[in-house]
């Protein structure tokens, strides 16, 4: 990839107009620092609804971290809110999503988030 920036840079492409797009394994977050008594964060329930399966995550952690580390199965790809393959049906719960344009304003309404962007905020169910 650094050889890719180079030459665009090279080439005069603005970096404004390079995007970069990787399509790796989910990242999984890495064990947490040790927990002082100021930062611990209780975790919440999330239920994957066909699966019957449930995991905790906490609000540091991603939906798809925690749920790849147990083990269930969401097709991904880019982990980073780009690609949309995880896009997933929020049935109850909050989450805070960042994404980078994986999914559009219209299915959000409809209730789908992708959990590779995603951190939940209270207990959640999805459709998976």
């Amino acid at each position: 990839m650094a050889a890719s920036r180079t030459i665009s840079a090279d080439l005069g492409v603005p970096p404004e107009n390079y995007i970069e797009e990787s399509f790796d394994a989910a990242v999984i977050d890495d064990a947490p620092p040790p927990m002082t008594a100021e930062a611990v964060l209780a975790p919440f329930k999330v239920e994957f609804a066909k699966q019957g399966r449930t995991i905790d995550v906490t609000s540091d952690q991603t939906v798809l971290s925690c749920a790849k580390k147990a083990g269930i199965k969401i097709p991904s790809s880019c982990s980073n809110g780009l690609c949309g393959t995880c896009k997933s049906k929020l049935v109850s719960g909050t989450i805070n999503m960042h994404h980078n344009g994986g999914i559009r304003q219209r299915e959000i309404d409809a209730g789908f988030f992708l959990p590779c962007c995603s951190k939940p905020l209270t207990d959640l169910v999805i459709e998976r």
